[in-house]
């Protein structure tokens, strides 16, 4: 087996690189997270990351590990320095990774628990997608871009691979990414709009 430490180690470097600059930007007041939803991609990729160790992840669940944690601390600092209102879908979000956890530790099912912490994880960014479809400025798409590519080093550091082990951190790449290119291409949109009636 080749040795994934170093892989394991470049996707959490990545990920730093990411939530350092997501937190400047909070701490400064450019964005705005909301708590309630940091707390439950804390919670929920928490859950991901049991299932990945229940698996054999290995190495390559140390920086869903890492994320979980990260998010956490986000969730904290929002609490002071972001938006307090707690949109109805949270409730939802909750009650899926509150299934996953069922699955994970009652029921003994990592697979079923890995899919349902990926799906509530997915909900979750609905309203950080309308958000930053309203007001792209309100996001960071570089540390969604950089959130994305850390999971390419993390997947290849897997010691095992399974839907246990790889759906959350191949899924989540994407949805980082979507997220990441929306937010350019509407902040180019809004600028340009802004020139266009900057004319008349």
């Amino acid at each position: 087996m080749h040795n994934t430490v170093p892989l394991a180690i470049f996707s959490i470097l990545i990920g730093a690189v990411a939530y350092a600059l997501y937190i400047w930007r909070t701490v400064k007041g450019q964005i705005r997270p909301h708590p309630f939803s940091w707390g439950l991609w804390a919670f929920v990729t928490g859950i991901a990351a049991a299932a990945q160790l229940t698996k054999g992840a290995g190495r390559g669940s140390w920086v869903t590990i890492f994320t979980a944690a990260v998010c956490f601390l986000i969730a904290l600092i929002s609490a002071w320095h972001g938006d307090r209102a707690f949109p109805p879908l949270d409730w939802v979000v909750l009650m899926i990774g509150v299934v996953a956890l069922v699955f994970l530790w009652y029921a003994k099912q990592p697979t079923y628990a890995a899919w349902c912490a990926t799906i509530a994880d997915v909900v979750g960014y609905k309203f950080t997608i309308e958000k930053g479809w309203k007001d792209p400025l309100s996001e960071d798409s570089i540390s969604f871009a950089l959130n994305s590519f850390k999971f390419i080093p993390a997947l290849l550091a897997l010691d095992s691979y399974s839907v246990a082990t790889a759906l959350y951190p191949a899924t989540i790449a994407v949805v980082n990414s979507y997220v990441a290119l929306m937010l350019i291409q509407r902040s180019r949109t809004c600028r340009v709009l802004g020139e266009a009636r900057g004319n008349h």
